[in-house]
């Protein structure tokens, strides 16, 4: 009889060993490029009282969006959090930035050879236009259309509109559900490269309201923003990086890396972090004539067979 219940216990102790295993694989056999995500990351930076890149202020991340009539060439756009380019719109007492700067990275560095990897790129002289906001107030998130040709000479690509997901995606999204940002930590940018820092984390909550952020992340005043809660440990500079939602070999409606939103505000030190969510950055995108010939399609869920 003890022989029979030791077997027993074993074999639970393998099948839950088992279990376990088979959800840590696919946890890291989740379908998520690392360097596409990377090429589409770009740091901040604004400008001292000289008038020159200074001290680095956050992310934003490269959106491609192709044209109907050619699908090989595509318009480049920025996102980020609007606070970073609004902080007067978050509460804060100071000015806008008089200059911000993009640094990205250039192409064929070799490490051994070149002192520096990055060019800055002073943010009027490569943008076609202003900053396109989305019309509700309570939405953090700002976007501008780049110089495509001038942006296509250094190492960066951009998440394409068709990895945003469709509406009817962005329903199955639920609490639990994992996701993964890259972007800025502040004293570990890179000197010579653009180095995105990638954190993992969930979904913690949607909530079907506005919550209330901190005026310019300081107590006690508040203003009312619309996000999703995530749990992970995203801290200033991160603001402005893009969050994927990121599938797992099993189980999950949606079977493909889409873009979730925009990091827009840390609730420290609870590890949670407000997201602007992907459907607002969309609608800007959707509402901007400047984008003429645009094709905005964003792929539709596969069947299950």
């Amino acid at each position: 009889m003890l022989t029979h219940n030791v077997a027993r216990i074993r074999l639970i102790v393998m099948s839950l060993a088992i279990a376990l295993l088979l959800r840590t694989a696919s946890f890291a056999a989740a379908n998520i490029n690392v360097e596409y995500v990377q090429k589409s990351v770009v740091f901040l930076y604004a400008a001292d009282a000289s008038g020159n890149p200074g001290e680095a202020v956050g992310t934003g991340f490269i959106v491609q969006v192709p044209l109907t009539s050619d699908p090989t060439q595509s318009y480049r756009l920025l996102v980020t959090a609007r606070h970073m380019v609004d902080p007067k719109w978050a509460g804060c007492s100071n000015q806008s930035p008089s200059k911000l700067f993009l640094r990205v990275n250039k192409k064929n560095f070799d490490s051994t050879k070149d002192g520096v990897g990055t060019v800055d790129l002073e943010l009027p002289r490569v943008m076609n236009g202003n900053w396109f906001l989305n019309p509700d107030n309570e939405v953090d998130a700002v976007v501008a259309i780049l110089d495509a040709k001038e942006i296509g000479n250094y190492d960066v690509e951009g998440v394409k509109i068709s990895d945003f997901p469709t509406a009817e995606e962005i329903k199955t999204f639920k609490a639990g559900d994992d996701v993964v940002s890259a972007g800025l930590l502040p004293g570990a940018s890179g000197k010579k490269r653009n180095y995105p820092i990638f954190k993992f984390g969930h979904i913690s909550s949607i909530p079907e309201e506005s919550a209330d952020a901190p005026k310019c992340g300081q107590e006690p005043q508040t203003h009312s923003l619309k996000v999703w809660f995530i749990a992970a440990s995203l801290v200033p500079g991160n603001s402005g990086s893009p969050i994927y939602f990121e599938p797992t070999i099993i189980g999950g409606l949606v079977h493909r890396p889409v873009l979730l939103g925009v990091q827009s505000i840390s609730f420290l030190p609870w590890d949670v972090a407000g997201m602007t969510p992907v459907s607002y950055i969309y609608e800007i995108i959707e509402t901007m004539k400047q984008l003429n010939n645009a094709d905005l399609t964003r792929n539709v869920q596969p069947k299950k067979p």
